[in-house]
């Protein structure tokens, strides 16, 4: 099983919703050691987030659902676009528009677009 480290450099708007996120991945060889690392540059563990998930598309849309332990499923909307240069209300919109593709599959969604696992299982426990 390959393992990774992610980091996510988010950018947000005024309201608190991501509106670009970089990410880098490292893939890693052996986590404890991996562990030993972060801890002697005094970084601390907050939560492991432990999921499944499974990659569905209809050729169109890719879904990716996610089973969160100790916080149920979420659905990643998988988008190829790039968002540089656009405003905050453009990528608002194109966030309801992925919406609206994911309901108009019967699959019934809330409101928040950017579910954030680690800080709702810290915000949770």
């Amino acid at each position: 099983m390959i393992q990774k480290i992610t980091y996510k450099d988010k950018k947000y708007d005024d309201d608190g919703n991501v509106i670009s996120e970089d990410k880098i991945n490292v893939n890693i060889d052996d986590i404890l050691k991996t562990k030993e690392i972060l801890k002697k540059l005094n970084v601390d563990e907050l939560v492991e987030v432990k999921y499944h998930n499974l990659v569905y598309s209809n050729g169109i849309i890719e879904l990716d659902f996610q089973s969160v332990e100790n916080l149920g499923i979420l659905i990643e909307y998988e988008n190829e676009n790039n968002f540089e240069g656009k405003t905050s209300e453009e990528i608002k919109n194109e966030k309801i528009k992925m919406a609206k593709q994911i309901n108009d599959l019967g699959i019934i969604i809330g409101k928040d677009f950017d579910i954030k696992k680690a800080y709702e299982l810290i915000i949770n426990n």
